[in-house]
């Protein structure tokens, strides 16, 4: 496994039961593992629904939320919080790691 992998899998355990599974997914959650390396704590919802978009349309899937996260419903928006937060947690560990 690639420390990019690490990160993925991370953040996958991370998140609420009934999340994607990592399988299904991988190409998604590594594109957060990025975020959580590149952005860190200062992640935010529109950058991981930005994530999700760009990995939606790398899969050739279609869905009403591919938009800009301005212009989706605030219930929309909601949704990627425990992505986010699942992200920022596995930024702040590794922030900690490298500071040592």
């Amino acid at each position: 496994m690639t420390y990019i992998e690490a990160v993925a899998d991370e953040i996958y355990r991370r998140l609420p039961t009934g999340s994607p599974t990592p399988d299904r997914e991988r190409g998604l959650y590594l594109i957060y593992a990025v975020l959580a390396l590149a952005v860190g704590e200062q992640v935010t919802r529109a950058d991981v629904h930005n994530a999700w978009a760009a990995w939606m349309a790398l899969e050739g899937r279609t869905h009403p939320s591919v938009r800009p996260f301005s212009d989706l419903s605030a219930a929309d928006q909601e949704r990627d919080e425990p992505f986010r937060k699942a992200i920022r947690e596995v930024a702040r560990l590794h922030a900690r790691q490298q500071s040592r």
